[in-house]
């Protein structure tokens, strides 16, 4: 049930191959170490950039892509 669930969830996603894994995995260690290091109230710093990054995130998957 879950991996039908993976790949509705995945279809239509643009092909982002390596580069895309490798950034994916930068970006989450970016941010937990960001998370970590948050003194700021409520982590209110954090959680302004996840926005930002899902932001930019939702922008590229409607794009279609990572054209340069």
């Amino acid at each position: 049930m879950s991996l039908l669930i993976f790949a509705e969830a995945t279809e239509g996603n643009p092909a982002l191959g390596d580069f895309g894994a490798h950034a994916f995995g930068f970006l989450r260690m970016a941010m937990i170490t960001h998370w970590l290091r948050d003194r700021s109230r409520g982590k209110e710093q954090t959680m302004g950039l996840l926005d930002r990054c899902l932001k930019m995130a939702t922008h590229f998957r409607k794009k279609g892509g990572w054209e340069w």
